[in-house]
């Protein structure tokens, strides 16, 4: 009987051999994905950093419109150290990147169209770009990032009057309040003329009283103001404006012993404020404060 042996030999150095090259290829790529993945990274992080200093300096660019024209606007944004935009971005500038160029520019705002025309504007647009080398890769990578903001102009005005708030459980105060007044009013009266308002527009707007910057620069006679405010309250008839008219009436009586008023003194508003001018000023805040 004759019997065989067969035998395998396997080649492992050939083996080791793939598995090096296998190894050297796999190498290779995961470096350029890292290298890829930290140039990205670093370009992601530039523009969050733009994204972030063109806020801040548009916020703070906004701060200033207040109705001023282009004109005057345009002298905020100068490439002087001393502009105001300078500045904003001196405060903002720690951001990753190279060559930082920070511009704004004045117009309107309605969330989908800019417009460089209006004027006065009302919003602000801030551009911020920056380039940054990358680490791995030839060449480096920029981003760029903008920025609308937008001023909104209001204004709200209280004189504190200890009388504003009369209850119906402040009975006990009528007689001071009336002997500090000079005016005999029931309960109801205080409370008529304290939930009634007016604003400095509607007064200038009166036949009684002069424009806006008359009220606030000059003396204003106490009878006229009653006079005014009973005017506007006639004209718009606002909810219970009946007891505030016959409450002021009262006032009416004892309005040449009162000296002149000065408003721009009581209230500390500027004639151009246009949003302040429109306020509503509580009537017995503003007859009693006068």
């Amino acid at each position: 009987m004759l019997r065989g042996t067969w035998c395998v030999h396997r080649d492992e150095r050939g083996q080791r051999g793939a598995v090096a090259v296998f190894l050297a290829v796999t190498i290779a790529l995961l470096l350029a994905v890292a290298a890829l993945a930290v140039d990205l990274g670093t370009q992601r992080v530039v523009r969050r950093d733009m994204q972030a200093i063109a806020d801040v300096v548009a916020l703070d660019m906004a701060r200033e419109i207040d109705g001023r024209s282009q004109a005057q606007l345009a002298a905020l944004v100068t490439t002087s150290s001393t502009s105001l935009l300078s500045q904003s971005v001196a405060r903002n500038s720690t951001t990753l990147g190279d060559d930082l160029v920070v511009t704004a520019d004045w117009g309107s705002w309605n969330g989908t169209t800019w417009n460089t025309t209006a004027e006065p504007p009302t919003a602000v647009k801030v551009v911020a770009s920056a380039s940054t080398d990358f680490a791995f890769a030839a060449g480096s990578g920029s981003a760029t990032r903008t920025a609308y903001a937008t001023s909104t102009t209001t204004a709200c005005h209280a004189l504190g009057s200890y009388a504003a708030a009369v209850r119906s459980n402040d009975s006990a105060l009528l007689a001071p309040l009336n002997s500090l007044l000079g005016v005999d009013l029931t309960l109801v009266g205080y409370q008529g003329i304290a939930n009634t308002e007016v604003s400095l527009a509607q007064l200038a707007a009166t036949a009684v009283l002069g424009t806006e910057t008359e009220l606030l620069t000059a003396p204003v006679a106490f009878g006229d103001l009653v006079k005014g405010t009973i005017d506007v309250l006639n004209k718009e008839k606002p909810a219970g404006y009946s007891a505030a008219v016959s409450a002021l009436g009262s006032f009416l009586a004892v309005a040449g012993s009162v000296p002149a008023v000065r408003l721009g003194s009581l209230l500390n508003i500027s004639p151009t404020d246009s949003a302040a001018l429109e306020t509503g000023l509580n009537v017995l805040d503003l007859i009693a404060g006068s």
